[in-house]
């Protein structure tokens, strides 16, 4: 069952939604950017950045062959493949600097984990064929997804190897993105009636909550410390809003004015979400304070800024374009 969703009419003849208040404010000048490709790369993207500040994401390379690295906060890459696979994508790095994500080869998709040190270790749940993993906690335990004959599920895979599969209610597609040092996880399920996100206790009750205004598109992508999650969520309009869901409060919406989507891909300790909006004709990059300012940024001479993720001081992590390429970037507070 959904839990309570709250909003605020904000405008005539339109879905508006609970914000605190709007404050887009220029780009400070004492915040940093480090934009970086990793050498021979033709695109990179950073999906992932620690309290340490050390990035992990992907590339591509001329060949179109999709590889990973890790970047450390002073600017050095290490590119890494899982050896044999035609594809290696990192997803999420912890605070130890352990990176878990997925790879392909001739028998199919499998999941690993990298040490801080480079050692890689490969799983699969079961006798699946396709398995990713999407998020890592501090403790190197794994959450993420895999396919069998009766449909997608979740899991928790412990350091050990101990593993946990799950499925939301009445649902056969069940996709887990993001683990707290709690053992929470968040995602999102399909069922007869629609898209919903979920939140999974580590003892392993599931708590559905949808989106405002009737939505049947709603998913969770991050989850932080406190169990509040970051998100996303589609109107019956087909408008794409930002969301915040807090267990026992209910969901909150927000969206960057004149924008027809916004998606939050991250939300730190502090309850700061970062994510992205289009607005006339460009993507900008967004932070939403706890109190709901939202301040936009941009990557420099950036057309295209995409954040994908927030450590606990405010740095975040992400890919933008501009006219000499597609860049991976992290933004210093």
């Amino acid at each position: 069952m959904s839990v309570a969703t709250r909003m605020v009419c904000a405008g005539k003849n339109r879905l508006a939604l609970l914000l605190g208040f709007l404050l887009f404010a220029s780009v400070a000048w004492s915040q940093t950017y480090a934009v970086f490709n990793v050498p021979g790369a033709v695109s990179t993207d950073a999906y992932s950045i620690n309290d340490a500040g050390t990035a992990a994401g992907v590339y591509a390379d001329a060949a179109g062959k999709t590889h990973s690295f890790v970047r450390i906060s002073a600017g050095q890459i290490v590119a890494f493949d899982v050896p044999g696979a035609t594809t290696t994508a990192a997803q999420s790095i912890n605070a130890g600097g352990m990176v878990t994500g997925y790879y392909s080869d001739a028998s199919g998709t499998h999941a690993f984990v990298r040490s801080a040190v480079g050692v890689i270790s490969s799983f699969d749940i079961g006798l699946s064929g396709y398995t990713v993993a999407y998020g890592i906690n501090r403790w190197g335990t794994t959450t993420g997804y895999y396919s069998d004959a009766t449909g997608t599920h979740g899991f928790v895979r412990s350091a050990s190897g101990i593993v946990n599969t799950f499925n939301a209610p009445a649902s056969a597609y069940t996709l887990a993105l993001s683990i707290n040092d709690n053992d929470s996880v968040t995602g999102y399920f399909n069922d007869s009636l629609g898209t919903h996100g979920f939140v999974r206790a580590a003892q392993g009750a599931i708590m559905v909550f949808n989106g405002l205004g009737g939505s049947r598109l709603s998913y969770g992508y991050s989850i932080n410390a406190n169990g509040i999650v970051a998100g996303q969520f589609r109107d019956r309009t087909g408008h794409w809003y930002g969301l915040v869901f807090t267990p026992g409060s209910g969901v909150l919406g927000f969206y960057g004015p004149g924008s027809y989507f916004t998606f939050a891909q991250s939300i730190n300790s502090s309850a700061t979400v970062t994510g992205y909006y289009a607005l006339s004709g460009r993507i900008l990059g967004f932070l939403r304070s706890p109190s709901g300012t939202l301040t936009s940024f941009a990557a420099p001479g950036a057309n295209s800024t995409q954040p994908y993720s927030i450590n606990a001081i405010g740095a975040v992590a992400g890919s933008c374009v501009d006219p000499a390429g597609h860049h991976g970037f992290v933004r210093n507070p």
